[in-house]
């Protein structure tokens, strides 16, 4: 919740380096205490030498999305999200990443400039998981889990549940 995004040297747990996403701002409440106005909801995507992270929860604060050098921590690019709060784990879906927003639908952007490309025609809500070609999110107000086409957008299907994980075999829904 204080927005930085920070990476450990595995063998002595000391800092190599830390990247704020928003803007140098004033603390604000949240869940009962002070918190940075863009604080890091999202998981950490690593691939291919950049992590990407989300960041914000109070849109009219600012909300980001962004792409930073694995190595040091240098900011690659980062976009505005408008009205969007980021809330969940991301997810790649190969040279674009879905962006779980919590109460609204997740989006899919490009990996390479963060350019924002379509709506996931799932379920709002924080999980968000990607499957061959299949993006899986939800479970949003009607407790279920929605899948669609990584590419055409195309919805797929719907099951109940609440969470779920995805092998390459099989998929295991709580509900």
């Amino acid at each position: 919740d204080d927005g930085w995004v920070q990476a450990l040297d595995l063998q002595t747990g000391s800092r190599v380096w830390s990247t704020r996403i928003g803007p140098d701002r004033p603390r604000v409440i949240g869940n009962g205490r002070l918190i940075s106005p863009c604080p890091i909801r999202t998981g950490l995507l690593v691939g291919d030498g950049t992590v990407y992270v989300a960041a914000g929860l109070f849109p009219i604060e600012g909300t980001y999305l962004a792409a930073l050098d694995a190595r040091d921590g240098a900011i690659r690019w980062r976009r505005h999200l408008a009205s969007l709060s980021p809330q969940g784990y991301l997810a790649d879906a190969g040279n674009e990443i879905v962006v779980p927003l919590g109460r609204a639908s997740p989006k899919l952007y490009r990996k390479r400039d963060g350019s924002f490309v379509r709506d996931v025609p799932s379920a709002s809500g924080t999980l968000a998981v990607v499957a061959d070609n299949e993006t899986l999110s939800g479970p949003g107000p009607t407790g279920s889990i929605q899948g669609g086409d990584v590419q055409s957008g195309a919805k797929l299907v719907s099951y109940p549940g609440r969470q779920m994980a995805v092998t390459p075999t099989t998929a295991y829904l709580v509900n």
